[in-house]
């Protein structure tokens, strides 16, 4: 029942791939926010924005899907500029746990205010990662406290920004937040918001730490392909399997690695693997810390994304850096497209994966990604960019700004880089919670 439950869910994630039902379930979903809005005006923003998020798969530029989307955007500006009604959505989300689940994994202090007496002469800079994490933090802090000292940066963990629990950021006006933005569609999407949220391209793969993935010596190429992804059908393992089973060569080898995690496709996954006799072929590494992930990168001769849909994907750059191309389809939502060059791997359409798969098997030594993620996504040059936006937009609002940001990387958390010396004695999450306690928690 399970496996026959899950190919249930990955037909329906084929047909979102057929512009005529994204557009029919957005129009559908937005009928029911119109409907819901004069009686339960919250519930009918989270439809709203789901509606948009939905509509993201068909790049609505034109005709009646830029009519639609041009429609939606508007009803989300009037609820944005409606105060309190995004901050009255309600979740039922890991945000339940409180304040004190939060750790330095998802928040980080990148420079410390600069004080002169019980004034701040200068704003200090705050980070916050991962979209439900960031939704604690706004609900168990006095934001409006908060904001005072520190200037914000979210590093949201999926794309799709019409979503209420990054859009209740729009609360502070007042206060400019940047927003990492690496996928164009979020990026124009506030920017057409016209909100105090300030996207940036940088994105949170672009914070690989070069010194855990990097080239091996003397490692050979045990694997045509390896794919790092979650037990989950939205990553499109069935995909990977419907290429193997056309390419019919049971030479071919596949790494998948991934993390048990409670509640996923796991073992429903490994039955479909089973049922196309793809056993022999796929070798399954789980639970790996990132100097592992590293090895079996350095194995694999190309690093393979199959999702439609993703955040800030991490996975196919610590594969760059690892010195193996990535490869990816064009039209996928949430990755750095422009991250692809002719060094660093290869953007495809579905029906071409099979194909591509070969490709990469033989002309694998092609490509030489790491010198290309050196110079423009080591985390060195990345927090380069970062304090560049940050300096102007102090300019613009007429602060001083004498001190630069201190240096971060991702692995997966955050980490001060090189260590942790380039956070010496900034704030810790623990002092932010207790400083800024929300009186009502």
């Amino acid at each position: 029942m399970r496996g026959f439950t899950f190919q249930l869910r990955v037909w329906a994630l084929d047909a979102l791939d057929r512009p005529a039902i994204v557009v029919a379930v957005s129009s559908a979903i937005f009928l029911l926010a119109t409907l819901l809005r004069r009686f339960r005006p919250a519930a009918a923003f989270s439809i709203l924005c789901t509606s948009h998020r939905a509509l993201m798969r068909v790049s609505p530029h034109t005709g009646f899907p830029g009519l639609l989307n041009q429609t939606i955007e508007r009803a989300l500006i009037r609820t944005i500029a409606s105060d309190g009604i995004v901050d009255s959505v309600e979740y039922h989300s890991i945000g339940a746990q409180g304040a004190s689940s939060l750790s330095r994994k998802w928040v980080i202090v990148l420079k410390g205010p600069r004080w002169e007496g019980d004034r701040v002469a200068e704003m200090g800079v705050l980070l916050l990662a991962n979209t439900e994490w960031m939704d604690i933090f706004h609900r168990y802090v006095s934001m409006a406290s908060l904001l005072k000292h520190y200037r914000l940066i979210l590093e949201p963990s999926w794309s799709g920004y019409a979503n209420p629990k990054l859009l209740a950021f729009c609360a502070f006006r007042n206060h400019p937040v940047v927003v990492m933005s690496p996928c164009r569609a979020d990026y124009e999407f506030l920017e057409r918001l016209h909100s105090n949220l300030r996207p940036t391209s940088i994105g949170a793969s672009d914070w690989v730490d070069p010194r855990v993935f990097r080239p091996l010596d003397q490692q050979l190429k045990r694997f045509d392909a390896v794919m790092i992804a979650r037990w989950t059908r939205l990553k499109g393992h069935h995909l990977l399997c419907r290429a193997l089973r056309r390419i019919a060569d049971p030479a071919y080898r596949v790494a998948l690695v991934a993390k048990k995690v409670e509640g996923d496709d796991r073992s429903a996954i490994l039955s479909m693997i089973d049922e196309y006799g793809l056993t022999g072929q796929i070798t399954i590494f789980e639970d790996l810390e990132p100097p592992a992930v590293n090895e079996v990168l350095n194995q694999a001769k190309v690093n393979l994304l199959l999702s439609r849909q993703e955040g800030s994907n991490r996975s196919l750059f610590e594969g760059f850096f690892a010195g193996v191309p990535g490869l990816a389809f064009a039209n996928h939502i949430g990755i750095p497209i422009d991250h692809f060059t002719s060094q660093t791997g290869r953007l495809i359409t579905q029906h071409e994966l099979a194909d591509a798969l070969l490709y990469f098997r033989d002309h694998w030594v092609e490509f030489d990604p790491r010198p290309w993620a050196l110079a423009n996504i080591a985390p060195e040059v990345t927090t380069a960019r970062l304090n560049r936006v940050l300096r102007q937009l102090a300019m613009e609002n007429s602060e001083p700004w004498t001190q630069d940001i201190a240096c971060k990387c991702n692995r997966p958390g955050l980490h001060y880089y090189p260590d942790e010396s380039a956070g010496q004695g900034f704030a810790t999450i623990e002092d932010l919670v207790a400083h800024y306690a929300a009186i009502s928690n």
